[in-house]
C-alpha cells in the first residue's frame, strides 16, 4: 500500500544506509523496522499488587486485594449493624 509519511531526517538517513548495506529497498528496511517496533515486548502493568512489609527475607507477603475486600466487608457489616 502506498502512503505518505513524514520521517525525521536522521531516521531516513539511517534507513537509507541500512538499505544500501543490506542490499534491500528503502521500503523493505522501513517495513522491517516498523514490524520490529510492533513486535517489541512492552511491559504491561499488573492489575493486582502484592506488598511486602518488613524484611523481605521473612517472606511475609500480604495480598492487598484480599485485605481490602475483607476491610470492605467489615465496613459494610458494621454499617448494616451486623457486627
Amino acid at each position: 500500500m502506498r502512503t505518505t509519511l513524514t520521517v525525521d531526517d536522521d531516521l531516513l538517513r539511517r534507513a537509507k544506509e541500512d538499505a544500501v548495506a543490506l542490499g534491500l529497498s528503502l521500503s523493505e528496511v522501513v517495513n522491517r523496522a516498523i514490524r520490529r517496533g510492533f513486535e517489541a515486548t512492552v511491559p504491561t502493568r499488573s492489575t493486582t499488587s502484592t506488598l511486602v512489609f518488613g524484611d523481605p527475607a521473612d517472606r511475609q507477603v500480604v495480598d492487598v486485594a484480599r485485605v481490602v475486600a475483607e476491610l470492605d466487608d467489615e465496613f459494610y457489616e458494621r454499617k448494616l449493624g451486623r457486627r
